[in-house]
C-alpha cells in the first residue's frame, strides 16, 4: 500500500483484524502465504516492508505467539543500540553509529527475516553434516550456540533484547559450511547477508574457523563492522574458547615434575612458527637464570605412546599457536588440570579466552621473551605451581565448558558496557592450597555466577595474524 492507510493501522504494529480491515476498506484483501512466498507478488512494492513481518490471509504453518506481534505500549518504546554492541564495535570502527529499531516487533520482524534468508546456509538445510577432525565430529562450540539460544528464543519469545540485549543473532553454522565448500565461504552466503543485513543494526555471532568469516577473503569483515564476532579460532572482536573432545584431570596437584616443559604436536603450522618455539625452548635452560635442574621435552615430531601421560610429568604445557591464534590444545591442556604455556609470534596479539581468570591459571607469552618466562616458570615452588593446576581444574568445570561459555555469552550480551565494574576472581586469593585441594577431589563445582569474563578488543589487523619467518634467538 503506497497511499495513505484507509484505516487507524500502524503497519509495523498490527494485528490481523486490523490489517484484515485495511484492506476490506480498500476493497482488497490480504496475500495469500503461497503468494507471498512462492509468487513474490509484493516486494519491492515500496513500502519497505520486504524484510518485516507481514500477515497472510490464511493461518501460517507455525504462528509465532501474541506476545511478538501485538505491541504493548513498552513494546513501541524505541530500541537504543548502544552499551555493550555500541562500545565494542566501536574499538575497530570508531566513527560507527547504531539506530537499532523502531520498536520490539520491528526487531523480531527482522529476525525472522535473517532466519528465513540464511536457512540454506543452516543447521536444517539438506545435506547439511558436522566438521570432523581426527575422530571428534562435534558439537563444536558454533553448533551449541545454536542449539542454545534458538532454543532458548523458541521457549521464550517476546522481545529480543530480554535475550540478546542489543544485538540480533546469527545462527550460522560457519565452519561446517566453509568446510563443506571447499574451505571458502559460499558466495550464494555472502550475498544473502548483503541483502538481509542492515548498516546501523548490531549484530552478533560465534565462530571457530581460524579466519574468521573472512573465508578465502571474499567476504572483508570491513564491509561489515556491526557484525560482532565472538571467535573461537583467532579472528574477531572477542575471545571464547576453542574446543574439541573434553580431557579428564590428571588429579595430584603436587605431583612429581620430570620436565619444565614439553610439547608434543605438529610443526606444521605456517611459517615454521612452531619450529622456532622448539628451537628457543631446547635452548634456553643453558641460559642464566634458570634455577633448577628441569630439562624441556619439545620433540615434537616423536612418537609418543601416550601423551596425555606425559603430561603428567610437566611443571608447564607449551602450547604454540597454530594456524591460527589459538589451538585445540589449549583447552585440553586446562582441563587436565596442566599449567598451560601459550607462545605467540613477536608483532601479533595473544587469544586467550577470559583473560582475567587464565592469568591465574596458566602464563602466556611471545617468542622473544619466552626464555625469560620459563626461567620465571623455574624459579616457582611447587605449591605455587599446584594453585595454578587446582584453578585450571576448577575453571575447566565451569568457565571452560561449552554450556559455560553459553552463560558468559549470555551475561556479555546483555552488560551495559564495555567492561565490568570490577574483575572478581574465580576464588579469592586467600584460599589455601590444601582448601583447593579439597574442592579438587570433592568435584566441587565453584559458582560462577559472580564472573563476567568475555574481554572486547580491536578487530585484529589481519584473520591469521603476524607469522614471520623467526631465526635463532
Amino acid at each position: 500500500m503506497q497511499a495513505c492507510p484507509a484505516t487507524r493501522i500502524n503497519a509495523f504494529a498490527s494485528n490481523w483484524t486490523a490489517a484484515h480491515n485495511e484492506c476490506s476498506a480498500r476493497g482488497q484483501r490480504l496475500c495469500t502465504q503461497s503468494e507471498l512466498t512462492d509468487q513474490n507478488v509484493c516486494c519491492g512494492g515500496g513500502c519497505y516492508l520486504d524484510h518485516h513481518l507481514v500477515w497472510t490471509g490464511q493461518a501460517c504453518a507455525a504462528p509465532r505467539g501474541p506476545s511478538a506481534l501485538e505491541a504493548s505500549t513498552d513494546e513501541m518504546t524505541p530500541l537504543r543500540a548502544g552499551g555493550i554492541a555500541l562500545s565494542c564495535l566501536r574499538l575497530t570502527s570508531p566513527d560507527l553509529q547504531l539506530v537499532g529499531f523502531r520498536n520490539d516487533v520491528d526487531a523480531v520482524a527482522h529476525f525472522d527475516a535473517i532466519q528465513t534468508m540464511l536457512r540454506p546456509w543452516s543447521q536444517d538445510a539438506p545435506g547439511y553434516t558436522r566438521t570432523k577432525v581426527g575422530t571428534f565430529q562435534g558439537p563444536w562450540i558454533e553448533n551449541v550456540w545454536i542449539e542454545t539460544f534458538s532454543r532458548r528464543w523458541e521457549a521464550q519469545g517476546g522481545k529480543l533484547r530480554d535475550l540478546f540485549g542489543d544485538f540480533i543473532p546469527l545462527f550460522v553454522p560457519w565452519t561446517d559450511i566453509f568446510v563443506a565448500a571447499t574451505y571458502k565461504t559460499p558466495g550464494g552466503l555472502i550475498d544473502a547477508l548483503r541483502r538481509i543485513l542492515r548498516p546501523d543494526v548490531a549484530y552478533i555471532t560465534v565462530c571457530q574457523n581460524d579466519a574468521g568469516l573472512t573465508g578465502s577473503g571474499k567476504l572483508q569483515m570491513s564491509t561489515i563492522p556491526n557484525l560482532l564476532v565472538l571467535s573461537a579460532g583467532g579472528y574477531g572482536h572477542a575471545a571464547v574458547p576453542l574446543f574439541k573432545q573434553g580431557e579428564r584431570p590428571l588429579g595430584n596437584l603436587l605431583r612429581s615434575e620430570k620436565w619444565l616443559a614439553t610439547f608434543r604436536g605438529s610443526e606444521t603450522a605456517p611459517e615454521a612458527f612452531r619450529s622456532a618455539v622448539k628451537r628457543v625452548v631446547e635452548e634456553a635452560p643453558a641460559r642464566p637464570g634458570f634455577a633448577s635442574s628441569h630439562q624441556v621435552d619439545v620433540g615434537a615430531k616423536k612418537i609418543v605412546s601416550n601423551w596425555r601421560e606425559q603430561m603428567r610429568d610437566t611443571r608447564v604445557r607449551l602450547v604454540p599457536r597454530g594456524f591460527g591464534r589459538t589451538a585445540y590444545h589449549l583447552m585440553e591442556t586446562v582441563q587436565m588440570g596442566v599449567v598451560p604455556l601459550y607462545v605467540f609470534p613477536d608483532g601479533d596479539q595473544p587469544w586467550l579466552p577470559y583473560p582475567d581468570v587464565f592469568k591465574h591459571v596458566g602464563f602466556a607469552s611471545n617468542l622473544s621473551c619466552l626464555p625469560g618466562v620459563l626461567a620465571h616458570v623455574s624459579t616457582l615452588s611447587k605449591q605455587r605451581i599446584a594453585r595454578r593446576r587446582a584453578h585450571a581444574i576448577l575453571s575447566a568445570r565451569t568457565l571452560y565448558t561449552l554450556s559455560g561459555t553459553m552463560q558468559q555469552i549470555a551475561k556479555f550480551m546483555r552488560r551495559d558496557g564495555l567492561h565490568p565494574m570490577d574483575y572478581p576472581q574465580l576464588l579469592p586469593p586467600s584460599m589455601h592450597l590444601s582448601e583447593l585441594t579439597l574442592l579438587v577431589a570433592n568435584g566441587t563445582v565453584v559458582d560462577t555466577s559472580h564472573i563476567d569474563a568475555i574481554r572486547c578488543i580491536p578487530l585484529p589487523l589481519t584473520p591469521r595474524g603476524v607469522l614471520p619467518t623467526c631465526g635463532k634467538t
